[in-house]
C-alpha cells in the first residue's frame, strides 16, 4: 500500500493496470500516482522518475494500459495521451489529441493492444486509433465506420485476424481490409439479442484464452466467444422501400407533383424513379 513517509511504497492505492514485460519487470499502473515499476529483488518500487512533472515523463499520472511492443518499445495509456518508452531510449516520445487530423483522436485512452502484424492499436473515449509506425500519425475509426460506439474498451485479435472490439453499446466484429494507404472495416454487431452478458461492457476485462477463445466481462457476467462456431448468417433480406418524401410531405401513387405524377403505382412495385 501507499505509505507517504515511505518513498519506494507503492505510488497509489488505485491500482488499475499490472503488466510484466519480456525482462520481467513488472509495472504497476495507478489512478494517480502515475507509473511503478516493482524491483523483485528488494520488494520495493521506484516511479519518481516515470511519473508526470519529472522530466514530462508521463503525460498524466492516471494510468490506464500498458503494453510491451514486439520490437521492446513500451506504450503507456493516460488520461492525457500516450507515452511511448522506445528501447534504448532515454526520453519518451508523446502522443496526444491536438485537434490536427492525423493526432490521437482523444487523449483518455482507455486500451492499448498489438496485432499479429506488429500493429499498435489504441482504444480511446472518441475513437479506435490505429497507429502508422512510418508516418507515427494515427487512423481513426468510429461510429461512422460502422462501430456500435466511439468509447473503445477493449480490443482482442482472433486467429483468423479479425478483431473483436466492445463498448459501452454492444461488441462488434471488426474484419480488416487493406484499401490502399489505410485499413477499412467491414463490421458485424452483436447486443444483448445475441445472447451478451448485457449490451455494456467494462474496459480492462478481456482475455484472450491459450485456445483461442475470447472472454469479455461485463457488469452482468462475461461471455466466452469461440470465433470458430459463430455461423455468419445465411438470409440477407431485401431491401424495400416503403415511403418517399420530398421536403418531409410523403408522396401518395398517383399524386400530383408539381403537375406530374411521380409514383405511377405504389413504391414497392416501381423499378425506378424519375426526379
Amino acid at each position: 500500500r501507499y505509505s507517504g513517509s515511505d518513498s519506494s511504497g507503492l505510488a497509489n492505492d488505485n491500482v488499475w493496470e499490472i503488466y510484466e514485460d519480456r525482462e520481467q519487470n513488472l509495472w504497476i499502473g495507478t489512478l494517480g500516482g502515475g507509473l511503478d515499476i516493482f524491483d523483485k529483488k528488494t520488494n520495493r518500487f521506484k516511479h519518481n522518475q516515470y511519473n508526470a512533472g519529472t522530466d514530462d515523463r508521463l503525460p498524466s499520472n492516471f494510468v490506464s494500459s500498458i503494453l510491451q511492443d514486439r520490437k521492446g518499445n513500451l506504450w503507456v495509456g493516460t488520461s492525457g495521451g500516450i507515452a511511448l518508452f522506445e528501447k534504448n531510449k532515454t526520453a519518451p516520445v508523446f502522443y496526444q489529441d491536438n485537434n490536427e487530423k492525423n493526432s490521437l483522436s482523444n487523449n483518455n485512452v482507455i486500451c492499448i493492444s498489438e496485432d499479429s502484424k506488429g500493429r499498435v492499436w489504441i482504444g480511446t473515449r472518441e475513437g479506435l486509433n490505429l497507429f502508422n509506425e512510418e508516418t507515427k500519425e494515427f487512423q481513426t475509426f468510429t461510429t461512422s465506420d460502422g462501430l456500435p460506439d466511439d468509447m473503445i474498451l477493449n480490443i482482442l485479435e482472433d486467429k483468423h485476424q479479425t478483431f473483436w472490439i466492445s463498448t459501452p453499446n454492444g461488441l462488434c466484429n471488426a474484419i480488416p481490409k487493406q484499401d490502399k494507404n489505410s485499413v477499412v472495416f467491414s463490421i458485424i454487431s452483436y447486443d444483448e439479442t445475441n445472447n451478451l452478458q448485457n449490451r455494456e461492457f467494462n474496459d480492462n476485462a478481456a482475455l484472450k484464452t491459450r485456445s483461442g477463445e475470447l472472454i469479455f466481462g461485463g457488469p452482468s457476467g462475461f461471455n466466452i466467444i469461440n470465433p470458430d462456431k459463430i455461423q455468419k448468417p445465411v438470409y440477407r433480406p431485401k431491401i424495400v422501400f416503403t415511403g418517399l418524401q420530398i421536403l418531409n410531405n410523403s408522396v401518395e401513387p398517383g399524386e400530383l407533383m408539381n403537375n406530374r405524377v411521380l409514383l405511377q403505382q405504389s413504391l414497392s412495385q416501381l423499378q425506378s424513379i424519375d426526379l
